[in-house]
């Protein structure tokens, strides 16, 4: 499995050209880095609410987004999984998830560049002092040429130190669990892809969907 995923990224790398540093980052502001330093940089209450409504504008459609994408890939990944891969098939498939991160990008541009636009040339020199400090994980807006489907595609399964999702399939009343996506799954049996984050994957799988939770709903078999 772990072959397959690094395929995937060699797909994607092939055909993007990333910096070593995200010029985005270190141009524009996050959000989080302006609302945490809002009185350092001298922000009105104005400022700090449009920012607000900015972020939380932005945030529902960012996640769909990415939920979409996650999935997007495993189906790649299964579709370049099998002996006999599919071109065609595999070359659309990573088209759309090219196109969905291509999405995503364009939306956290639009939101940073707002966000710059808002602050004035001397709060923007004042918040340049704290450009360098890490910015949460869970932040949307982190960097916009990061490769957060990987993150999913690698995080931890129920054990401990583990860094892999929890996979459950799903044909008919079967439900099964597994800690890696099964080799032997035919991509043209896979009915849907759902990826569960946060409290939607704890508050159903508790410990085991404290890093993610993938459903994979496989098609009924026909007697």
């Amino acid at each position: 499995m772990k072959k397959h995923m690094f395929i995937v990224l060699i797909l994607l790398a092939a055909i993007q050209s990333v910096p070593a540093q995200d010029i985005f980052q270190q141009k524009l502001y996050a959000p989080e880095l302006v609302l945490k330093y809002r009185d350092e940089a001298g922000l009105s209450s104005d400022q700090v609410e449009k920012i607000k409504t900015l972020y939380n504008g932005v945030l529902t459609g960012y996640n769909n987004k990415k939920w979409d994408l996650d999935a997007a890939m495993v189906k790649l990944e299964q579709l370049i999984a099998v002996p006999n891969v599919d071109t065609k098939a595999a070359n659309a498939q990573l088209e759309k998830c090219l196109a969905l991160e291509t999405e995503i990008k364009k939306m956290r541009l639009s939101m940073l560049i707002s966000i710059k636009n808002l602050l004035t040339p001397s709060q923007q020199s004042k918040l340049d002092a704290h450009k360098d400090e890490p910015i949460p994980e869970s932040a949307i807006t982190t960097s916009l040429n990061d490769n957060q489907r990987v993150v999913v595609r690698v995080r931890p399964g129920p054990e401990a130190g583990s860094t892999k999702p929890l996979y459950v399939i799903v044909r008919g009343d079967t439900r099964k669990t597994a800690d890696d996506m099964p080799a032997d799954i035919n991509p043209d049996d896979i009915e849907s892809i759902e990826v569960l984050k946060g409290e939607s994957a704890t508050s159903v799988y508790g410990k085991w969907g404290e890093n993610g939770v993938i459903i994979v709903k496989l098609k009924k078999k026909t007697p």
